[in-house]
């Protein structure tokens, strides 16, 4: 391919493709927490679980609305911001149903 001059038999059909970021996770939530709605829009929320610590999923969301999905039933940590500019949201359980459930989050 000559990015100078391109042609249309550069790229394979179909392409570019676009996906969603979440679209690279093949588990299926088992779970969900609560609908973040943020003060700001597109915030990095990072997830993670509260009985090993380990880390589920850290994600820069688009606009001011996210309700993380969970792959297993527990209580969790989540980070919304960066740095000083963040909020820490300890203790928040899951649920296996989407609730109507908001929790704002002024950063």
């Amino acid at each position: 391919a000559d990015k100078e001059k391109p042609a249309q038999n550069d790229r394979f059909p179909g392409w570019p493709l676009t996906i969603s970021q979440l679209d690279n996770d093949g588990r299926k939530p088992v779970a969900y927490l609560p609908n973040l709605k943020m003060s700001k829009p597109d915030q990095v929320v990072k997830v993670t679980n509260e009985k090993n610590n380990e880390l589920i999923n850290v994600f820069r969301i688009k606009g001011t609305s996210y309700q993380p999905a969970i792959f297993i039933d527990g209580t969790y940590t989540v980070i919304v911001g960066e740095g000083k500019n963040s909020k820490e949201l300890k203790g928040i359980k899951s649920s296996s149903i989407k609730s109507d459930k908001v929790i704002k989050v002024n950063i």
